[in-house]
């Protein structure tokens, strides 16, 4: 059975592709999730999804969360 997607109200959402992330080198390097990212083949598997989305149309959305140092922009339900 084919999936069928609404353009329209259809977006591929990347998130999470921080070098400090997926670099082997990268701040969270003693976390093994570069090691994972290798691995698995994510960034050459993520980018023929990407070139995909695109191709078909999709609106495709690119996150990057960053933080202040201290967090106090985190707000009150922040414990620290």
């Amino acid at each position: 059975m084919a999936l069928e997607i609404d353009k329209r109200h259809t977006a591929l959402l990347a998130m999470d592709f921080e070098n400090d992330i997926v670099h082997p080198d990268g701040a969270f390097k003693d976390f093994g999730f570069a090691k994972m990212v290798a691995d698995n083949k994510v960034l050459d598997k993520a980018a023929q999804l990407l070139a995909a989305a695109r191709g078909a149309g999709l609106t495709v959305i690119y996150v990057s969360v960053k933080f202040r140092p201290g967090g106090g922009h985190l707000g009150r339900r922040d414990p620290r």
